[in-house]
């Protein structure tokens, strides 16, 4: 059976189907993106008088002004560990990936089944579970016995 690379009219009416889904879920990505942007450059008594709004009534950077005058240093170290971690756990992804997933995909390598396991397994439990689970709980409790005692 050869094909002969033209489409029918139910292929270009798929094409044209799915290319509307995925602008759609494109636009729903990043428009609210677009609209932070947008707020972060509006000034503050315009925002709070006519709400948010794609296209900002009275441009200000006031916003940026402040947050880079009281804490630009700390903003400034903050970005800069995030691009060093990123960096770091991408290069460091790249090289232990594909060094567990080339004895994963031999089927003569013994301990297969159990590393299989131990990746799976890991993949369940986020490493921050048990921090967040103790923020969380003491938060609660604290709270929890604050409303008991003023009662």
């Amino acid at each position: 059976m050869e094909t002969t690379g033209v489409k029918g009219t139910g292929d270009k009416q798929f094409q044209v189907l799915i290319n509307v889904i995925l602008i759609i879920l494109t636009l729903l990505a990043v428009l609210p993106f677009l609209l932070l942007l947008s707020s972060s450059l509006t000034d503050d008594t315009m925002l709070m008088k006519f709400g948010y709004s794609f296209i900002p009534r009275k441009f200000s950077t006031y916003a940026y002004k402040y947050l880079f005058t009281t804490n630009g240093a700390n903003v400034i170290r903050s970005y800069g560990i995030t691009m060093l971690v990123t960096v770091i756990g991408t290069a460091i992804s790249l090289i232990l990936a594909p060094m567990l997933a080339y004895p994963l995909a031999r089927r003569d390598y013994k301990r297969a089944k159990l590393f299989t396991f131990l990746v799976f397994f890991t993949m369940l439990f986020n490493g921050g579970i048990v921090p967040s689970y103790i923020m969380w709980t003491q938060t609660f409790h604290d709270r929890s016995c604050q409303d008991r005692r003023s009662q």
